[in-house]
């Protein structure tokens, strides 16, 4: 693995597993499950995505919201057919 990977393995291993218990070998373990029933490929995604807005007039702050969104899908293909499951965590 070079370095830049490493660095973008890093990143996701501190954003997206560890905050919510995982680690690489429950991913490890979702592809294993899902290539039981026989699937050409698979992939899973991982987002957290993170928002602040201000609103400010002459200097001073009249609003502000913050939002945090996470989620994960899994896309599984078979020949020419395609599965795809997601789950979406919001709070604001």
């Amino acid at each position: 693995m070079s370095s830049h990977e490493l660095t973008h393995f890093t990143i996701a291993n501190e954003t997206l597993l560890v905050p919510n218990g995982l680690d690489i070998s429950d991913l490890q373990n979702v592809f294993k499950s899902v290539h039981k029933h026989q699937i050409d490929y698979a992939d899973l995604y991982l987002q957290s995505t993170r928002q602040e807005y201000w609103s400010m007039e002459n200097g001073v702050v009249k609003s502000g919201e913050f939002s945090v969104d996470q989620g994960f899908g899994l896309r599984a293909l078979n020949m020419d057919e395609t599965a795809l499951a997601y789950s979406q965590h919001c709070c604001r």
